[in-house]
């Protein structure tokens, strides 16, 4: 009898708190996924396609999976010695050529990075959860689609975001898809390739494609991956964006 009641007690407590899992929190663990939530060292490369032809780029890439994170530009070699330093809210940019340390402000965040389908505002990773009001729009046994409205202030293009997350992998994004003010699809990730890193399910593959313009995609893979690695909080600093931090 003591046996059955406690399993009974496990069962409506295990529904209990996944009912009581919000959408906010749903939220927090799909932009967590994408930072593994612990220490990590990577290599990134990354193939933007163009109509012209691709060009694919090898960067190093140090966080403390959650706020900070430092990443330099190894390949091509003209456009080697480039990095960008995420430290909280603030993305601060290193040029070689100019040997200057710029602050990029929130205004400027949809611009491209490095030419590819991916924006300044994907890297830091927040701004859906800063930006928007999210609200659960469809779902299922394996997954949940999340419809995000920018707020009035937000400085953002899109009029919407809509997210679909894996239920079954501590929610991990599956896609985001891009809409522009008029409700017109305009750009979509694809997530695939997780690692499990603790409880979170990580995506090592992403697949960034505009919706507007044919034969535009930009295809990121994560290689090299170590996780709980010691970072030297040197490589947090703006000095590292220059000089490095081993």
């Amino acid at each position: 009898m003591k046996t059955k009641l406690a399993l009974a007690l496990f069962i409506f407590s295990s529904a209990f708190a996944l009912a009581q899992t919000t959408v906010d929190d749903i939220l927090e663990r799909v932009v967590d996924s994408q930072r593994g939530g612990e220490t990590s060292h990577m290599v990134i490369e990354m193939q933007v396609s163009r109509p012209e032809g691709d060009k694919v780029y090898v960067m190093e890439s140090v966080s403390d999976g959650d706020k900070r994170g430092l990443t330099k530009v190894l390949e091509p070699s003209k456009d080697a010695g480039q990095a960008f330093l995420q430290d909280g809210e603030s993305l601060y940019i290193y040029n070689p050529r100019l040997k200057r340390v710029l602050r990029m402000p929130p205004s400027r965040g949809n611009e491209s990075f490095l030419g590819s389908d991916l924006n300044y505002n994907d890297i830091t990773g927040r701004d859906l959860e800063e930006n928007y009001e999210a609200e659960i729009t469809a779902e299922d046994d394996n997954t949940v689609e999340l419809t995000l409205i920018p707020g009035e202030l937000a400085p953002t293009p899109y009029g919407k975001v809509v997210l679909v997350a894996d239920k079954q992998n501590n929610y991990a994004p599956l896609t985001y898809t891009f809409f522009d003010q008029r409700g017109d699809a305009v750009r979509q990730m694809r997530f695939s390739d997780y690692q499990q890193v603790g409880e979170l399910y990580m995506p090592t593959h992403f697949e960034i494609e505009n919706l507007l313009k044919t034969g535009e995609m930009t295809v990121i893979n994560f290689k090299d991956l170590r996780f709980g690695v010691d970072v030297n909080e040197a490589c947090f600093s703006q000095t590292a964006l220059e000089r490095g931090c081993d």
